[in-house]
């Protein structure tokens, strides 16, 4: 009865509007993933790492971003307020066991229980990012851009709020901001799994965030033309969801990770130039580059 009063509600604009200030305040706290560096010197210490293992335990913190495809498919076949569950179970585990090492409840674990944990709690925002995105793109179809691109600005205010936090009560603490980071997302969302549910009309209504029913300035929109009927085998048009095959096959789709990758390299490139290091070459010029030292020699 409950569940059904609450659906309802969901399906009303100021329900929509309510979900998406749940959805606001869980992006707030799902940057607990940037703030690896705020703890790692004391797991660095407590289990006696060299840097290249500190480094390690990063990538496996990232690994666990990677694994955010699975978040993505269970969408379409769970509701919300799982997605929420699912993310904040493994981050109160990934989080909690972290702090049960930093705090010296228990005798530091083996480094690939670690990595585990770290993997976990990289994990763990995945499922709320795709919860609270997902939900609010089909609650405002009409006005996808600001909703989405709201959202994922406060992830980045989230690191923000984080980091102070850390610096304003937790400098020489980290076993008490380990369980910040272990509870405090978890009861946002468990806050969040009553609000933040998927409009029952939002299939069947444009709901468009424009200036009558706006009340922040940062969705402002104006209302699209009405979408044109699309036959079962036309591909969808740009800004219209698409399935995860129909995005590998689309030819806009594979300029950004090419162009990301081409970045990053001359990234390291540009670093590798100020700290004095050779710039990387070729696999011909390097064998032609032995070829002469031999002949030197």
């Amino acid at each position: 009865m409950v569940s059904s009063a609450l659906d309802a509600m969901a399906g009303t604009a100021w329900g929509r509007w309510l979900g998406l200030v749940a959805a606001v305040w869980v992006q707030c706290v799902s940057g607990n993933n940037y703030t690896f560096s705020n703890y790692s010197d004391s797991i660095k210490t407590l289990m006696g790492l060299t840097q290249l293992q500190l480094n390690g335990l990063s990538v496996a913190k990232d690994v666990g971003k990677a694994f955010g495809l699975l978040a993505g498919l269970a969408s379409d076949r769970v509701p919300t307020w799982l997605l929420l569950a699912i993310g904040s179970l493994e981050g109160f585990l990934g989080y909690g066991a972290q702090w049960l090492v930093v705090s010296k409840t228990v005798a530091p674990l083996p480094y690939w229980q670690i990595c585990v944990c770290l993997c976990l709690g990289g994990n763990s925002t995945t499922w709320m990012n795709t919860a609270v995105l997902v939900t609010c793109i089909r609650n405002f179809r009409g006005s996808r851009g600001p909703v989405s691109g709201v959202l994922k600005g406060f992830v980045g205010l989230s690191t923000a709020i984080f980091t102070d936090l850390c610096s304003a009560l937790f400098a020489d603490d980290p076993a008490s901001f380990l369980v910040m980071l272990a509870v405090v997302p978890a009861a946002v969302c468990a806050l969040a799994m009553v609000f933040l549910r998927k409009a029952a009309n939002a299939d069947a209504e444009n709901t468009v965030l424009d200036d009558s029913t706006t009340t922040t300035p940062l969705l402002l929109a104006s209302k699209p033309a009405a979408a044109e009927a699309r036959g079962p085998s036309e591909r969808p048009r740009l800004g219209e969801e698409h399935t995860i095959a129909e995005a590998l096959s689309a030819l806009d789709f594979w300029p950004v990770p090419t162009l990301s990758t081409a970045a990053r390299h001359f990234v390291e490139h540009a670093a590798g130039v100020r700290e004095g290091r050779p710039a990387a070459s070729s696999p011909r010029q390097s064998r032609a580059g032995s070829s002469r030292r031999a002949r030197g020699g």
